[in-house]
């Protein structure tokens, strides 16, 4: 590991109870998921690791529509996007964590933080100096690192300053980008924890805390269902038609309002296991 994972690791004092972990998919995809009970590793290697990877994120959702949002409202469910809250002992079976989006970062969306970069095995090599090595902890000391608080790392409200280590590039190169707040290409995902698996994930009540769906009126009783045959809990937003855009945000709103329920029964040392509200 290099100096980033150095400098998270120092950090031990006063760690957090660890946050449940998000996957978010579109709603067509999630019968496919509970028909075959298990998120399976897709086909094509990720650009950072060169492998298949299976990919979550820590302690909020940093779901973003995929292809073109072209602000047309539509009410086509099976494109209403969904997500799976993991439980964090999961963890435990981590191949890496990486403190942003890797696929974005591949993509160039952080160019604007790393304009030295001049080709992608480069920017691929600068990724990988950013990688966290799975220790039991290592989610929560980022947290402490870089936020202080679970509460402050879900509402991305980052440290309002940092005791950057000497030869610490990439400390401080991090820091500088999470710290931006003018308009620019980047989201709230480079200050959200990336997770990603080499094995699949078995669809159960032990690792699947509940699932966050589209209230719809027709074709959602399968699921509804299969849900309820497994033990799983589920929670609707509201979603009638709509942009994805406004999708996503009602989603993220209902995503907001559960894990701030979490980390008060945290807080108060007991186990919300995330029931609907």
């Amino acid at each position: 590991m290099g100096r980033f994972f150095d400098f998270v690791q120092s950090f031990s004092d006063s760690l957090p109870r660890l946050l449940p972990l998000t996957h978010a998919a579109e709603m067509g995809q999630l019968d496919r998921i509970l028909q075959s009970g298990k998120l399976e590793l897709p086909k094509n290697n990720s650009p950072c690791m060169d492998e298949p990877r299976l990919f979550a994120f820590y302690g909020r959702m940093a779901y973003r529509v995929h292809g073109q949002d072209d602000g047309r409202a539509h009410n086509v469910n099976i494109k209403k996007p969904i997500c799976l809250i993991l439980h964090p002992d999961l963890l435990q079976e981590t191949a890496s964590l990486y403190p942003f989006d890797t696929g974005a970062f591949m993509a160039g969306i952080y160019n604007d933080w790393f304009s030295c970069i001049k080709d992608q095995d480069e920017r691929k090599q600068t990724c990988r100096n950013y990688e966290l090595q799975p220790t039991a902890d290592i989610a929560s000391r980022f947290v402490v690192a870089f936020f202080g608080t679970n509460e402050a790392y879900h509402d991305s409200n980052h440290l309002k300053e940092l005791e950057k280590p000497a030869n610490g590039a990439e400390v401080s190169a991090y820091f500088d980008m999470i710290q931006n707040n003018a308009p620019s290409k980047e989201d709230d995902r480079p200050a959200t924890l990336e997770v990603s698996f080499t094995k699949i994930i078995e669809i159960n009540k032990k690792n699947v805390l509940c699932v966050v769906l589209p209230k719809i009126e027709r074709g959602i009783e399968p699921i509804i269902n299969e849900l309820k045959l497994n033990g799983i809990p589920f929670i609707f937003y509201y979603a009638p038609k709509g942009k994805p855009s406004e999708f996503t945000g009602a989603l993220r709103q209902k995503i907001h309002d559960i894990f701030y329920e979490e980390l008060k029964c945290l807080k108060s040392n007991k186990r919300n296991r995330l029931k609907p509200l």
